[in-house]
């Protein structure tokens, strides 16, 4: 999510192909990331018999978010094409202090054993 507000603040700035290279390569794997990230944790929380599930949700959220900022987007890059990348960084920004603010609640369930996989 770091990585994200960086990424999406320098993409207004990128003026040549290395550059946007370089910065799809980073939207690559941190969308990577977050996917790999997500799995495992659903993996953890979700018991096995409910597992298609929560990756069904997971897939579906994704997907609606993305149409969300995508409808979102559009009319503000009309605007001025640097409006979309800054909302996207203040989205990495509201993730980054989500999952910060989560983490530690989320970390001590799971080491608990609370929501370990059960049938």
């Amino acid at each position: 999510a770091v990585g994200g507000i960086f990424r999406w603040l320098l993409f207004p700035l990128a003026d040549n192909f290395v550059t946007m290279a370089a910065l799809q390569l980073m939207h690559g794997l941190s969308f990577g990331a977050a996917h790999l990230g997500s799995v495992a944790f659903l993996s953890r929380l979700v018991p096995p018999k409910w597992g298609a599930t929560g990756q069904g949700f997971l897939a579906a959220s994704n997907g609606i978010l993305t149409a969300l900022g995508l409808a979102i987007c559009g009319p503000l890059f009309e605007l001025d094409p640097a409006y979309p990348f800054w909302a996207m960084a203040g989205m990495s920004m509201v993730a980054t202090l989500g999952l910060a603010l989560l983490h530690p609640f989320m970390a001590k369930k799971l080491s608990a054993g609370e929501a370990s996989p059960a049938d």
